[in-house]
């Protein structure tokens, strides 16, 4: 399927890397102030599960010195007191522990560091130089000169069109409470009962039809997003520690009967975070992969790598080995502006958020990392999952208020409602697929996937006490 021959190409807006800029309102609806009403506040945010955040810090503080702006350092409400005030001894600056509203609206926990002026809708999410950021502090004091944004309509955010197609909703086919609290996104096997998944600082492994037992949970190495081949063959996990000569992406086999793995490959040129994987092609022998990171600490810079797999052969003794197709890692999509990259099934199209107009855009990809636009969802979504035959994309969304973005890559604010919906490529169409807020039991349905015999599954998170549970479900013609 190529989206760019079947819907036209679409010009895309260019901004600095990193910006997450919601559009402005209308010049009739806005406010004109003078540049003296400018806030004078900068919020720049931390976590003690986030070296890169604390990283970033000096150079935060020397920008808004120069931009003339008042640093405040908000703290990850995810985190402890202890572990808070720890950070705080540190850094030797006060972490201020309770985040605004209007913060929170904006999408501003979407990760850590986040730089945001107070009054702008503009987030910088990263780690950033210090005139990457004294140009973005600019930029939105600018902005904030010419144009007061209020509070009362999301200024600009969109959601999911109003006519959603409810043909198609998901019947639960089974539910299975976590053992611990899972973070970030999880990407399960396409058809085993074990699902990989990070709480932040470790990775695990989860026999789901076992329940929450314990005894259950496996250990996976290194600490965050552990995501396998599309093919189940492999556990693909980032290694992005300090020094950098220790980062790397490895290759896990996994044992579908007892969960234990083995590395079969350690690749010290392509360390990144949220990783993407896909199958080129197959033989009786070999393997072709592709897989796309986004570097630690430059956020929107793309790199993408092939893997070629020769299959073990009993008859030499010989196990898996890999090879490197391209010498070195190509810079995908680099005249494009774009973040968290999630690559198809097949490795031809990438679903990523495009940073000056905020919404999710399709592309279509060469083997050379070149893009050309093929698709736009007109919103942004959570991760986004494409089905085995591309067609239709999966993703997590906020309603019905447009103001609560449904965030990227960490658990939703219980504030918030949020809800799995499916775009389908041939109609254009928007189906919602669960209605997890409603009922006795309210609940934020987030992260979904597809998962062998046309099921779905996705990470349930109680509203109303605590519960990670991890359901899949079936679909299912709608009554109404």
């Amino acid at each position: 399927m190529n989206f760019t021959r079947m819907f036209g190409r679409r010009a895309l807006l260019a901004c600095s890397l990193g910006v997450v800029a919601t559009p402005l309102r209308s010049a009739e609806a806005a406010e004109t102030v003078a540049t003296s009403a400018v806030p004078r506040d900068v919020f720049y945010s931390v976590s003690p599960g986030m070296p890169y955040s604390t990283l970033g810090l000096p150079m935060a503080q020397a920008a808004a010195r120069q931009s003339n702006l008042k640093l405040r350092v908000l703290g990850d409400p995810n985190a402890s007191k202890a572990e808070l005030d720890v950070l705080e001894a540190s850094l030797g600056t006060r972490v201020e522990r309770d985040i605004p509203d209007e913060l929170v609206r904006s999408g501003y926990l979407n990760h850590f560091p986040a730089t945001q002026v107070a009054g702008s809708h503009a987030v910088l999410f990263g780690y950033k130089t210090q005139s990457r950021l004294e140009t973005f502090l600019r930029g939105t004091g600018i902005q904030l000169s010419k144009t007061q944004l209020t509070d009362d309509d999301g200024a600009g955010y969109a959601a999911p069109p109003d006519d959603l197609d409810r043909s198609s909703e998901l019947r639960t086919e089974s539910m299975s409470l976590f053992p611990i609290k899972p973070k970030y996104f999880v990407r399960p096997f396409f058809d085993s009962p074990w699902l990989p998944f990070t709480t932040q600082f470790a990775n695990h492994l989860w026999l789901t039809t076992s329940g929450s037992s314990p005894r259950a949970l496996k250990s996976l190495p290194h600490l965050v997003d552990p995501v396998p081949t599309p093919d189940d063959r492999f556990v693909t996990i980032p290694v992005n520690y300090l020094p950098p000569g220790l980062n790397a992406l490895v290759f896990y086999s996994v044992d579908r009967s007892t969960g234990e793995h083995t590395e079969v490959f350690r690749d010290g040129k392509m360390a990144g975070a949220y990783q993407s994987v896909a199958v080129l092609g197959e033989t009786a022998t070999q393997v072709r992969y592709r897989v796309v990171s986004e570097a630690t600490l430059i956020k929107g810079l793309l790199r993408t790598q092939d893997y070629v797999v020769t299959k073990p052969d009993a008859a030499k003794g010989t196990g898996y080995v890999f090879a490197r197709v391209h010498r070195k890692n190509i810079r995908l999509c680099k005249s494009e502006d774009i973040s968290l990259p999630m690559l198809s099934k097949d490795g031809r199209h990438l679903a990523a958020v495009d940073a000056s107009s905020r919404v999710m855009q399709v592309f279509d990809l060469d083997d050379d990392g070149n893009c050309s636009a093929g698709r736009s969802l007109g919103f942004i979504s959570g991760k986004v999952d494409f089905s085995p035959d591309g067609r239709k994309l999966l993703f997590h969304r906020s309603l019905p208020d447009a103001r609560s973005v449904a965030k990227v890559v960490t658990n939703p604010d219980k504030r918030w409602q949020v809800d799995i919906f499916e775009y389908d490529f041939d109609s254009a169409k928007v189906s919602r697929l669960t209605h997890c807020g409603e009922g006795a039991k309210p609940a934020n349905c987030y992260y979904p996937n597809h998962l062998s015999g046309g099921r779905i599954g996705y990470l349930r998170q109680n509203k109303v006490g605590e519960g990670y549970w991890w359901v899949t479900a079936q679909r299912t013609p709608s009554e109404l």
